[in-house]
C-alpha cells in the first residue's frame, strides 16, 4: 500500500500544483478474453477553490475506478459537490513514473512549456457532461494505446504508451453554466480545455491520481 497523491494543475500554460496524501487499493484479475487486467479504487479530492485557490484542508468527495490492460485504460468517476453546469475530465498520464522527481509525478515532469519529458507524460482530454442540482458527477471513459487513439484534445504528450505501469491522474475542469442556446460553445464546455472560458474563468475543482 503506498500513500501518496500528486495533482497537476493544468491551467492556460498547464501550471500551479499540489501535493498531498491518498490511499490506493489495488487488485490483479484474468479477464473473460484471457488477458490480464488491473482494477484500483482511489478517492475523489477537492483540488481548488474558485479562482485557483489551493485547498488547504482537502475533502474526499467520491471515487475513481481505474481498469487496465495491454490495450488500454477504462475509468468510471463518481463524485459529489460539483457546480452546477458543464464540466470536463483529462487523463494526465505519466507513461514512465520512475523518472518523475523524486518518484512523485507533479508538474515538473508533464514535459510543459517545452521541458525535458522522461517521464513520457501527456495530458489530453478525457470525457465530458452536465452536472444538475444534485451536483452529482458521474463520468466514464476509455483510452487506447497510441496518439492517434485519443478520442478528443491532446494538450501535450505522446498520449498512452504504458498502459499497465503509467500513473494515471484524472482532473475534472468545470466552464460555467451551460450555453443551451450556442451549440458550439456548448460543446466545447464539454470537450476542449478553454471551452468557454473566454467568457467564465473556468477551473479544476477535484482530481484523483491512480498509482501504477
Amino acid at each position: 500500500m503506498r500513500l501518496k497523491i500528486t495533482l497537476v494543475v493544468i491551467a492556460l500554460a498547464i501550471a500551479g500544483a499540489l501535493a498531498g496524501g491518498l490511499a490506493a487499493y489495488q487488485s490483479a484479475y484474468v479477464s473473460a478474453g484471457g488477458g490480464e487486467e488491473i482494477g484500483d479504487v482511489s478517492q475523489v479530492m477537492d483540488w481548488q477553490e474558485h479562482g485557483n485557490v489551493t485547498v488547504m484542508d482537502p475533502q474526499e468527495r467520491g471515487t475513481s475506478t481505474l481498469i487496465r490492460n495491454a490495450e488500454g485504460i477504462t475509468m468510471k468517476l463518481h463524485t459529489t459537490d460539483l457546480a452546477v453546469g458543464a464540466h470536463s475530465i483529462w487523463w494526465v498520464i505519466f507513461n514512465n513514473p520512475n523518472e518523475c522527481t523524486n518518484n512523485e509525478c507533479g508538474l515538473s515532469d508533464t514535459g510543459a512549456g517545452g521541458a525535458p519529458n522522461p517521464a513520457e507524460a501527456s495530458v489530453m482530454w478525457a470525457t465530458g457532461g452536465i452536472v444538475g442540482p444534485d451536483r452529482e458527477g458521474h463520468f466514464s471513459a476509455s483510452l487506447k494505446v497510441g496518439l492517434d487513439k485519443a478520442p478528443g484534445e491532446v494538450l501535450l504528450g505522446p498520449g498512452l504508451l504504458n498502459p499497465l505501469t503509467a500513473e494515471v491522474h484524472m482532473v475534472v475542469r468545470f466552464h460555467g453554466y451551460p450555453e443551451w442556446d450556442d451549440a458550439e460553445r456548448f460543446l466545447a464546455q464539454q470537450s476542449l480545455f478553454l471551452g468557454n472560458c473566454d467568457k467564465y474563468p473556468c477551473y479544476m475543482p477535484q482530481a484523483s491520481v491512480h498509482l501504477p
